[in-house]
């Protein structure tokens, strides 16, 4: 069944790059990125796009910038085009700026080495297969800017650990988190009245599922195949009844009312670590920090090896990590309503 799963998607999906992408490049931060125009007139703008006729065009860690100077005038840099990065399987990090507002489909596809996607909540659109069979993302932030996961958005992400769908999402179509083998906790955000067919298919490993809508979504067919149908599943209290008779939900054994601490945790802080992997220096931005924070750096066994406490409002911090052996390190955010987790990957 996995095997003609993995053959249906493939054949439905497979990636036909056309033979004109770029209409020029630039530097930036030691990396040539591919553009194509999309607006030559005032305001001028451009896409992120992959270097002509070929696939794997990108590697190390990429920085985009908000805008780009070409034949006098200067590109706001506003999307990332289809298949920009597909292949790239040599790309650690990339960061996107906040002039972009939309991924194309398969965007990320196949990018195998990186880790953790930081999507900056001026991205209204994300594509058909943006990010999947990158496996070995274990974390992604969904801004609450995007209002619908498409297809296969994050499909076969076997290493994604959580996520957390935003209230402003209101659909997740099918296969979005397919495959998504060590997903083990997900939140639903209020505003989702419908989840596509095979949308976790083989989530094996999920523990809790936490949906805020107080009516539940609509179902397609094998939503949550091969998932444990006796995990915790916690909705809103006056809402038990309706899942435990709604189509799909049913089948959940435990269902169990939300507490007050699970609706403020959708409350969506936004967390950009750049350049990942770091040698001297992360930066960290915040979005939407409105209480004091303390950010803890933990080496591999769990111990605490750096401790910096930022202040309300606080936009960016600049981590000096030069001093740490190369390796890989969590990094938590923390006070009284966030407690978030991202990795940071220092080289030398």
């Amino acid at each position: 069944m996995k095997k003609l799963f993995l053959v249906v998607i493939a054949f439905l999906f497979a990636i036909n790059f056309s033979s004109k992408a770029e209409d020029f490049s630039a530097e930036n931060n030691g990396g040539t990125i591919y553009y194509k125009i999309t607006s030559n007139v005032y305001p001028y703008a451009a896409s992120v796009t992959y270097k002509n006729g070929t696939q794997d065009s990108y590697s190390g860690n990429i920085s985009i910038p908000d805008s780009v100077p070409y034949n006098g005038h200067y590109y706001k840099v506003t999307s990332i085009g289809d298949q920009a990065f597909s292949g790239c399987d040599a790309l650690f990090s990339i960061y996107i700026p906040k002039s972009v507002t939309s991924i194309g489909e398969q965007a990320f596809y196949q990018c195998y080495s990186i880790n953790s996607i930081n999507i900056p909540n001026s991205v209204t659109s994300i594509g058909k297969l943006a990010f999947s069979q990158c496996v070995n993302l274990t974390s992604v932030t969904i801004p609450n800017s995007v209002t619908l996961i498409k297809e296969g958005s994050f499909m076969n992400c076997s290493e994604l650990g959580s996520i957390t769908i935003p209230n402003s999402i209101t659909s997740i179509e099918c296969n979005a988190f397919a495959n998504c083998y060590e997903l083990s906790s997900i939140v639903i955000g209020s505003s989702v009245d419908s989840i596509g067919f095979w949308a976790f298919y083989g989530c094996s490993e999920l523990a809790t599922i936490r949906c805020l809508a107080t009516t539940p979504p609509v179902l397609g067919s094998d939503v949550f195949q091969n998932v444990d149908t006796t995990i915790y599943l916690f909705v809103p209290t006056a809402s038990i009844p309706l899942y435990q008779e709604a189509d799909g939900w049913e089948d959940f054994y435990n269902i169990h009312s939300l507490k007050l601490d699970d609706i403020a945790s959708t409350k969506n802080v936004e967390v950009f670590i750049y350049p990942n992997p770091a040698k001297d220096i992360a930066k960290i931005e915040f979005e939407g920090l409105d209480s004091k924070a303390d950010i803890i750096v933990l080496d591999i066994l769990g111990k605490e090896v750096k401790r910096e406490v930022i202040a309300k409002g606080t936009k960016e911090l600049e981590l000096n990590v030069s001093d740490l052996p190369k390796g890989i390190y969590n990094i938590l955010i923390v006070n009284e309503t966030i407690n978030q987790t991202k990795k940071l990957v220092v080289s030398k």
